[in-house]
């Protein structure tokens, strides 16, 4: 099986070529920019199921110091880009992102974090 690694710039090329939907293959890989770009240029990033389930085995695991009041470049501030970036991501572009961001800050606020 073929693996394709997806950066930035391949978005925007992708982009500029007129492509608005990205049907990934088991095994591709997308950076994390290369996500959050696609996400921003509006392009659709399909996942095949498998990719899914496996994908919290392919990242590092976050280290997040508890920290009162977020703050611009802050640990809390990072994992809440993060975070958003993933279930953007994950959900195909879909979602709402201000709801994104007022899910994430509850439990944030719940979980002490921020």
């Amino acid at each position: 099986m073929a693996r394709t690694f997806y950066t930035e710039r391949d978005i925007v090329d992708l982009v500029r070529q007129g492509v608005s939907h990205l049907k990934l293959e088991l095994g591709d890989r997308i950076t994390d920019v290369a996500r959050e770009r696609a996400i921003k240029e509006g392009l659709k990033l399909e996942w095949p199921d498998e990719a899914l389930t496996a994908a919290p085995h392919r990242y590092p695991p976050l280290k997040v110091a508890r920290t009162r009041g977020a703050r611009t470049g802050s640990p809390s501030t990072e994992l809440h880009d993060r975070v958003r970036a993933s279930v953007i991501a994950k959900l195909g572009g879909e979602a709402d992102p201000g709801l994104v961001d007022d899910i994430i800050q509850r439990v944030f606020r719940q979980l002490g974090v921020g």
